[in-house]
Formats: structure tokens, sequence, C-alpha cells
């Protein structure tokens, strides 16, 4: 496989150093209440940083933030900052699991979650069944296209434990395999890799991956709000199936093709087209389903109209179904 986007080795002062810029730059900025981070850096070189900012109501901000950036610092961002606004900031902890936020400037607001513990359940089922489904979508089209981001994909696979945790599963086979993964990438840059131990150490990965979803699906079904077509990008539709699978039409192009990282990745989309099938249900069995994603769609509306350049605080999955 093509190896791209490679982790480089960082230290923690450099990402401070970004975080600090990013925060100044965002201070200047109409309507700025607050700025927060939240996670950490666990693993300096793989990890990215998670910032966002909160606005006054109905106020516009164009101003894109990574690109302001000096270039040094862009390498620490794999994905925008994201923004909200005071009203959707309020309401924010309801739908989602990031808490712990770490004031970086300006206000502390208060946000309480207002949901009960059945609720809660509810929502971490649907939320790791979005981030184990599009890591589902995301491995497919990295092998069928012949080219492994990989940064961005050890940053997402580090998390997927967390996302079995919810769904109840904290000891046994599954739990263990992905708390070695997790291990595995901390101590990334003491071992050495080649591409073709890399491209194995992947498929390794996503055979045993793929060998695990079904079983979770055997009982389960993701919600989403009927639609005639479900388009998760371009060239990437979504199906309602019993069975977890995908089906594929086009081409990949040769590995050594001289390109642009970025511009050999994305011309892929132009050429192949996929169907992946999942079951789905259109029938939220709690009310809170379906207030999330009305809340989430609406905020994303929001932040085209007034923030476009921020990322809303949705999950991976829904934002690319909006």
């Amino acid at each position: 496989m093509k190896i791209i986007q490679k982790p480089e080795l960082r230290n923690v002062s450099g990402y401070n150093n970004a975080i600090e810029c990013a925060t100044d730059i965002l201070t200047k900025c109409d309507g700025i209440i607050s700025v927060y981070q939240f996670g950490g850096i666990q693993s300096p070189g793989i990890s990215d940083i998670d910032l966002f900012a909160v606005f006054e109501d109905n106020v516009k901000c164009e101003r894109n933030i990574i690109k302001t950036l000096p270039t040094e610092f862009q390498y620490y961002w794999t994905h925008g900052i994201a923004g909200l606004s005071y009203s959707f900031y309020q309401k924010n902890s309801s739908y989602t699991l990031w808490h712990n936020y770490k004031t970086l400037w300006g206000e502390n607001i208060s946000s309480e979650q207002t949901i009960s513990e059945q609720e809660l359940i509810v929502l971490k089922q649907q939320i790791a069944l979005e981030f184990l489904l599009k890591n589902y979508i995301d491995l497919n089209v990295q092998k069928t296209y012949g080219t492994l981001k990989l940064r961005p994909t050890l940053q997402a696979l580090k998390g997927l434990v967390y996302d079995f945790e919810f769904l109840g599963i904290t000891s046994g086979e599954v739990h263990q395999y992905f708390s070695d993964l997790r291990r595995y990438i901390n101590e990334w840059f003491s071992q050495e890799w080649y591409e073709d131990k890399t491209s194995e150490w992947f498929l390794d990965f996503l055979s045993y991956y793929e060998k695990v979803l079904p079983g979770l699906f055997s009982d389960k079904e993701i919600f989403i709000p009927f639609k005639e077509k479900y388009m998760f990008s371009k060239n990437i539709e979504i199906k309602n199936a019993k069975d977890l699978k995908f089906t594929h039409h086009g081409i990949s192009l040769p590995v050594n093709l001289f390109l642009d990282q970025k511009k050999f990745y994305n011309l892929h989309h132009r050429l192949n087209n996929f169907k992946f099938y999942f079951p789905i249900t259109n029938k939220p069995h709690s009310p809170i389903l379906n207030d999330r994603y009305n809340f989430m769609l609406n905020m994303k509306k929001y932040n085209s109209q007034y923030l476009p350049n921020f990322m809303s605080q949705t999950s991976s999955f829904l934002s690319n179904l909006f």
C-alpha cells in the first residue's frame, strides 16, 4: 500500500506553542466568548489538537484559523477547530460525550447535562455505532484505494476501545485487542517501521475488525431518520441491510504515480464508487436520538451560515450524512 500522512516525531512543547498561537488568533475574532481544549496529547507526533471556540449568538466569523497559523504549527491539526454559538454550547453537553474541557481563554460557561441515566445509555450505544461504522467505511476505502492515511488512521483506531466500552464490552478478547493496540500506538516512535510492515499491520487489523463488527450489529441497529437516499459522500452511498458488507466499482491508481499526496487520494474518489450496507432503523427507541439528530443538524446549518470555517461538534458519521 502507499503510505501517506506519516507521523512525524514532535514534542509536547511544540503542541503547547501551537495551542498558544491558535488561541491568540481566536481571541481577536469578533464575538468570541471562550476558547476550550478537550482531549490530551497522549502520543506526541500522532495526537492532534482539539480546540473549540464559543461565540456570541448570530455573530459571523469567516476566518480560517488553521490556515492563518504559521506553517510549522499546521501539522498539529488533522482537522479544523470547532466553533459553537453560545446557545448551542449550552445545550451541547446533553447530546455529546465530550466533557472535562480545559478553559484556555475567556469565560468558563456552565453547561450541565440534562438527560437521564437511561438516555445516556442510549446515546452511548448510538455514538459508539456511529464511530465504529465510520471507521469501517474509512478503513475499507483506504484498503480499496491501496493507500493508507497513517496518522489520521492511528488517531481513529486509538479511540475504538471507548466505543466497545460504550456498548458494554469491557473485557474479553476484543477489549484486550484494542487495549494492546492503544499501547502499540503509544510506542510507535520507539519501533522501526517500514512500509511493508505498516501495510501488513493495517491489513491484519482490518481483517480482525471485520470479524468483530457483524456480531455487534446482529442485535443492534443504528438510528438515522428516513431519507430517499443516504449519501455519506459524493462517491459513497449507505444502504439499509441485515448484514454488514460493501460493494465497490472503480479502479485503483498505481502507487508509484507521482502526485501530491492529497491529490493522489482525492483522485480516487472520482474513479470509484461504494455502497455500504448495515442495519438501519428510522424509528428511534428513545426520543433523545431524534432530538440529538435535529440538534446537530441545526448546529451544522448554523455553522454553515455564521461559522463556515469552523467544525460543528457533531459526530463525524452524522456530519458526513448532513
